[in-house]
């Protein structure tokens, strides 16, 4: 049974262990965009932990004027790349600050976003990041590269130098703030997650793409050049998700199904 559900969704009044009372509140990914912001002004939190295609589309929802009801303190992402128009409309619908948290489930949290620039300030003290290129030599400041972690707390199960798929580019110089942390510019991106056909990288005739937060799959047909799309579109997919994808769709060329 999912205890997540709209329209309470699930409380629970300990946010880690050990530690002081810190109610917090959880509601199923699946719920409409719309219940999501009803949910959200019923329970006014000071701060908000989702995934930025969910930030974004919460923001871009016609009800979306309600969320400055809620006096945010910051809204934090996790889990997906923080584009820059993604952060501007969050900021804008929010009416706070956009932060990400740069993390993975074998290491927990890797990297910070700082509020002084913007870059990723690595947590030093718990985890070796480094970043190397396609020779397996470290990448200079301001260049791209493979991520490669390794746990300096976890005794248990320890990560040598674990290559998670990520890619991610290196900053220049030192952070404003005078902190003496490892930087990242930005999150580029996870390689697994793209689907390879044809000999072509990146979008190539078979792609796999999250529009609206639905996936959508491009599987080639008999005939090479005329790929068909298919997209299961639950039944809780709301009118505006669903409109988002059809006009990507369109955009794409590509004949609704």
């Amino acid at each position: 049974m999912n205890d997540r559900n709209f329209p309470n969704g699930k409380v629970e009044m300990q946010w880690s262990y050990p530690g002081r009372p810190a109610p917090h509140y959880s509601l199923d990914l699946h719920t409409s965009a719309a219940n999501m912001i009803a949910w959200l002004v019923r329970h006014r939190p000071r701060y908000l932990l989702t995934f930025p295609s969910v930030a974004q589309e919460l923001a871009s929802h016609p009800d979306a004027r309600r969320l400055t009801e809620l006096g945010l303190k910051g809204v934090v992402a996790i889990s997906e790349v923080v584009s820059d128009d993604a952060s501007d409309l969050v900021r804008k619908s929010f009416g706070c600050e956009f932060a990400q948290i740069y993390g993975c489930t074998e290491m927990g949290a890797i990297a910070l976003q700082s509020s002084d620039d913007g870059t990723l300030l690595v947590c030093d003290e718990s985890v070796l990041v480094e970043l190397i290129d396609d020779d397996h030599q470290p990448v200079e400041p301001g260049e791209t590269g493979r991520v490669i972690l390794t746990s300096l707390y976890n005794f248990a199960t320890p990560f040598i130098r674990y290559e998670v798929g990520d890619y991610a580019t290196s900053a220049d110089g030192v952070s404003p703030s005078g902190r003496a942390f490892t930087r990242l510019q930005r999150i580029e991106g996870r390689q697994r997650n793209a689907l390879v056909t044809g000999g072509m990288g990146g979008l190539g005739e078979g792609v796999i793409a999250l529009i609206g937060g639905v996936a959508i799959f491009a599987v080639p047909s008999e005939r090479l050049f005329h790929p068909r799309l298919e997209a299961n579109l639950r039944s809780e997919v709301d009118s505006v998700r669903a409109c988002h994808i059809h006009e990507a769709l369109a955009v794409a060329g590509v004949d609704r199904q």
